[in-house]
């Protein structure tokens, strides 16, 4: 499991996902520890497999103990590594945000949508309230266009030049 998580992790996209499929795939944390891709997680047939699970009961004890604990690791991502996101853009001056700015990388939050599968796209306007702070953005994804609010973007402190 935890192999699962590393690699959940390790093939999330570090840099902006095009469109076309002529382009470069995105960087992951995976190209730079292994040189490539990580597409599945290796299958394996040690007799040891066997040996541990002796029921149907057995293994879905086994199966019920996983999902807990991937829901947890989701959960405390989500409360901590997220969240640092956020929290990430925010100047040193405490009464000075920075605003999500055209180019800008982010993460898209969707609350039905397990964390791994959440987009990334390119931020290509940003709209501001009355307030004149920045309250939404339309963003470019591999998919479309779309627009969101701020509360669902998590900056990955990186900027498109593209």
């Amino acid at each position: 499991m935890l192999a699962e998580i590393e690699a959940i992790i390790n093939s999330r996209p570090l840099t902006y996902v095009y469109n076309e499929p002529n382009e470069p795939f995105p960087l992951t944390r995976a190209n730079f520890l292994t040189g490539r891709r990580i597409t599945a997680l290796p299958n394996w047939s040690g007799k040891r497999d066997v040996e541990l699970f002796k029921g149907e009961k057995e293994l879905i004890k086994r199966y019920l103990y996983r999902e807990k604990i991937l829901n947890n690791f989701w959960k405390r991502r989500k409360r901590e590594y997220l969240l640092q996101l956020k929290g990430a853009n925010l100047n040193k001056n405490v009464n000075v945000k920075t605003e999500f700015n055209i180019n800008d990388i982010v993460l898209i939050g969707e609350e039905k949508v397990p964390k791994q599968l959440w987009k990334l796209g390119k931020v290509i306007d940003v709209h501001k309230g009355r307030d004149s702070k920045v309250r939404s953005a339309t963003i470019k994804t591999s998919t479309g266009i779309i627009k969101r609010p701020i509360q669902l973007l998590y900056s990955l402190e990186i900027e498109s030049n593209v």
